[in-house]
């Protein structure tokens, strides 16, 4: 679907909300504030969103056709939808993104409420925690290595023992420690499920 094809879809479902969220200034009204701190437990629970995974939002009108978008957590716990701007949902379950955009929408126009409905994309993840400045659990693309988990988790905090960093697997059978302070040849592939904990000096 082209761009243009697909704007006049979002046109055609939102109607006169648009009007009322300033879409004529191409500008989102709605900036959400952000999380106040995160925890330095992995987040484990797979009901509850992560940084970098994929959501497919729905919207649909009674009578009217639906339309989906599929979006991207970004580093920062958001996510973006035309016309609505940003809403932070790390940590959130689907159910209370919905809510969280329907609120929006309702706050907006509430003679034109929309049905909107949050599914999780399926995506393999790995989990990541302790000493490191986003402990959560992140997309495993493919010749994922312990280091770029550490870069995707933020790095090290200041007081991470880089010496000791366990890769525990995702069957819990095999633990390894690895010295990330002098590297490792060759350093261990991370595989979807796989859990890294970095402990403190």
């Amino acid at each position: 679907m082209t761009p243009l094809r697909k704007a006049g879809r979002w046109l055609l479902i939102l109607g006169s909300i648009s009007v009322g969220l300033g879409l004529s200034a191409c500008k989102s009204t709605r900036e959400l504030s952000f999380h106040p701190g995160l925890s330095g437990e992995v987040i484990s629970d797979p009901q509850f969103v992560g940084f970098r995974e994929k959501l497919m939002v729905t919207f649909q009108r009674e009578g009217e056709e639906a339309i989906s978008e599929e979006v991207v957590v970004k580093e920062i716990g958001t996510i973006s939808l035309p016309l609505f701007g940003q809403f932070y949902v790390y940590n959130k379950t689907c159910d209370e993104v919905a809510a969280q955009i329907e609120a929006a929408i309702l706050d907006e126009r509430p003679e034109r409420p929309l049905r909107v409905t949050v599914e999780a994309v399926p995506t393999p993840i790995f989990f990541i925690g302790g000493e490191v400045r986003i402990p959560s659990r992140y997309p495993c693309p493919s010749e994922m290595t312990v280091s770029k988990a550490i870069a995707a988790a933020g790095d090290f905090t200041d007081k991470a023992n880089r010496k000791k960093v366990k890769l525990i697997r995702a069957n819990g059978r095999e633990t390894l420690t690895l010295n990330l302070a002098r590297g490792e040849a060759p350093e261990p592939t991370v595989y979807p499920g796989d859990q890294i904990i970095v402990p403190s000096k």
